[in-house]
């Protein structure tokens, strides 16, 4: 039976959480929200990132970020705008953005358990992997960090179901939401995945997400800076990311050379 829910609202009042893990009773909900960035066609870097919160640490997330925001006038926070000064933020001051972007890293730092991110070198990826039968490389990224999910819960004895929230409306989502029908009627959701449920929201439904869209846009900004030879990180990525917490992985090309050879050992190109 598939469990796709597609505008959630976090909020501590509603049934949200009780729709998307229905068995409720003594389950504890992690909610894993992911954003893409780097997916315009001219990016060289995707990545897939989000955050583990548990369901009250969500709630708490969003009441006090949304309160921040609806006390400065801003309906959300879009990690582009709000570093270039575009779109909502055209009218906020430098110094104010800065406020904006240490509040959203306290808030992240003081609800989030843990953080997780895929990257990937697209035009890699497109020359080894992007081939019939296996996915492209957002939904290959967002597959990894639901594995690194269901491992970080494993490592730490969990077994908790976790409601997956992806943000609505990206280039993948079509071929992802797919590849989440499979994954909801196979027989690995749980042990791999730790899946309880999924939706697609956007960014204003779901607040968390806009935690996301931080992580997400920080670590492409920085391997972009990377790859043009900058190996200073901006102030504000040194900030919120958390080495001794946060999983944080590269696919480079020696990498994505195992995957093309094990998929063809198994026959699926």
């Amino acid at each position: 039976m598939r469990k796709e829910h597609d505008i959630p609202i976090i909020d501590g009042h509603n049934s949200f959480f009780k729709e998307l893990l229905p068995n409720g009773g003594e389950l504890v909900v992690l909610n894993a929200y992911f954003d893409e960035s780097g997916t315009h066609d001219e990016a060289n870097i995707l990545v897939v990132a989000g955050y583990l919160f548990d369901s009250q640490q969500a709630y708490r997330f969003d009441r006090d970020w949304s309160k921040f925001l609806k006390k400065e006038g801003v309906p959300f926070a879009h990690m582009t705008d709000l570093a270039n000064g575009n779109g909502h933020y055209k009218d906020v001051s430098d110094t104010q953005r800065v406020v904006h972007g240490r509040t959203l890293i306290e808030n992240i730092k003081k609800r989030s358990r843990v953080g997780f991110a895929v990257a990937v070198d697209k035009k890699h990826y497109d020359e080894r992997i992007d081939v019939a039968g296996l996915p492209t490389a957002a939904t290959f990224c967002s597959l990894v960090c639901m594995e690194m999910v269901g491992e970080w819960l494993g490592s730490k004895g969990h077994s908790k179901q976790v409601a997956y929230v992806f943000e609505a409306g990206g280039p993948s989502q079509s071929e992802f939401s797919h590849v989440m029908d499979l994954i909801c009627a196979g027989p690995h959701k749980e042990s791999r995945y730790a899946y309880g449920s999924h939706a697609f929201a956007p960014k204003t439904s779901a607040s968390p997400l806009q935690a996301a869209d931080m992580l997400a846009w920080q670590l492409h900004h920085f391997h972009e800076r990377c790859a043009r030879g900058h190996k200073e990180p901006r102030k504000d990525y040194v900030a919120l990311v958390r080495p001794e917490i946060d999983q944080l992985e590269v696919f480079v090309e020696e990498r994505l050379d195992l995957i093309k050879g094990a998929a063809k050992r198994l026959g699926v190109i």
